[in-house]
């Protein structure tokens, strides 16, 4: 399975927490993003068309760091809350061997491999600025009603050099 690949940069706002593979990840993830769309009236300047991203950072198993954010289009009129713990992220110029996945199968290009056989055999390895993968949503209404019964899985790349 080929990927689209593209590059651009993210700017994000978001939530970060903790998950356990080996707790309900579906109950953390929809806390963490619960919090996030309760406090979208805190983050301004929401790119449209609407796109949350995640991200998986792999600390040891069976702990990830999780980040869910909205991509914006701007940070200036931005302002930290550590109370609600919202943070921005500028991922700056990446990038990103896209695969699209169904809703309800997150994880499957990762964990069968699709991702890392294609990186074996094209011009790109892992990106390593990086610790982990990407999900990215579409929505109609921001975290109500999503475009599709697909989002995309992002693998931050860079081109191969030559072995000398």
């Amino acid at each position: 399975m080929e990927p689209q690949v593209m590059s651009t940069r993210l700017k994000l706002v978001g939530i970060q927490g903790v998950v356990h593979l080996n707790g309900n990840v579906n109950d953390e993830l929809g806390k963490l993003y619960g919090r996030l769309f309760g406090h979208l009236t805190k983050i301004p300047d929401i790119r449209r068309p609407y796109r949350t991203v995640g991200y998986w950072h792999f600390v040891e198993d069976p702990v990830r760091l999780y980040f869910a954010g909205v991509e914006v289009d701007s940070f200036e009129r931005f302002r930290w809350d550590t109370k609600l713990g919202l943070v921005a992220w500028d991922l700056g110029d990446t990038t990103w061997a896209i695969w699209g996945e169904p809703n309800g199968e997150e994880g499957s290009i990762m964990r069968s491999g699709v991702a890392w056989d294609w990186m074996l055999n094209s011009g790109y390895r892992y990106d390593a600025r990086f610790i982990g993968d990407f999900e990215v949503y579409y929505w109609r209404t921001l975290g109500r009603e999503t475009q599709s019964a697909y989002h995309e899985v992002w693998l931050p790349v860079v081109e191969k050099r030559p072995r000398r």
